[in-house]
């Protein structure tokens, strides 16, 4: 298509080529042999005009099948470019589903069994030491009183409701108080326990010496009982 800027040229020369025209009126009067020279000049002046506008013509078309070829790879190449991103979102949305579905079915089988903290059922091994009803208090009247209030000077066992006699064990805070653990030692044998008493810092869930059993004196518990070592021990009751 020719452009407006070519129109306006075309106008230009068709404006000239009236003029030249009107020249050749008035100039009728020369002489024949600057008649023809004249016609001559004219002659190659429209031709060279002639040439030239074809020139320009043929130069613009040729620049907008250039701009219109370009804008068509163009297209063509966001269009390919658009296609491969597809592709490639394709590819990793795959890759995700199957890590999803891995990651889910993880998620489930921690729901049904916890790896982590302190719930009914729980089984680990460790040590147990002891500590006697006359320790942890410079005050005789203080001596044997356990973090739960309860008072070791008058019995080394606890009453539970539903677990009837049961020795007493102090723990860290991982337990709570009145949890109730099953203890199996090789040496004393298998009994149940009740958290009524908090124990020092080497003792706890997360350590060697797991819990620290109440018994009659601090001198049995280092002469006699000192450390009891790969004692089993299952949580049977959540503590309040």
């Amino acid at each position: 298509m020719i452009s407006h800027q070519l129109l306006r040229k075309i106008k230009n020369i068709s404006i000239t080529i009236i003029c030249i025209a009107v020249t050749l009126i008035l100039v009728f009067s020369l002489t024949k042999s600057n008649k023809e020279q004249y016609f001559l000049n004219i002659k190659n002046d429209i031709r060279n005009l002639n040439t030239s506008l074809l020139n320009n013509v043929y130069i613009q078309e040729e620049k907008e099948e250039n701009i219109v070829e370009k804008e068509s790879n163009k297209t063509d190449n966001s269009l390919k470019i658009e296609k491969e991103d597809n592709n490639i979102q394709q590819k990793n949305k795959e890759k995700v589903e199957p890590a999803s579905t891995i990651i889910e079915h993880n998620s489930q089988q921690q729901e049904v069994k916890p790896t982590e903290g302190v719930y009914v059922g729980l089984k680990f091994t460790g040590s147990m030491t002891a500590y006697g009803k006359d320790c942890c208090g410079s005050e005789p009247s203080r001596q044997g009183i356990t973090a739960s209030g309860y008072d070791l000077k008058q019995s080394l066992t606890y009453n539970d409701p539903t677990y009837g006699s049961v020795r007493i064990i102090a723990s860290d805070r991982n337990f709570k108080l009145y949890s109730i653990i099953k203890v199996d030692d090789p040496v004393d044998g298998s009994y149940n326990a009740i958290v009524l008493d908090r124990a020092g810092s080497i003792i706890g869930l997360n350590k060697v010496k797991k819990f620290d059993l109440a018994v009659e004196s601090e001198n049995f518990a280092s002469s006699s009982y000192g450390v009891h070592k790969n004692v089993s021990f299952e949580v049977l009751r959540i503590g309040k």
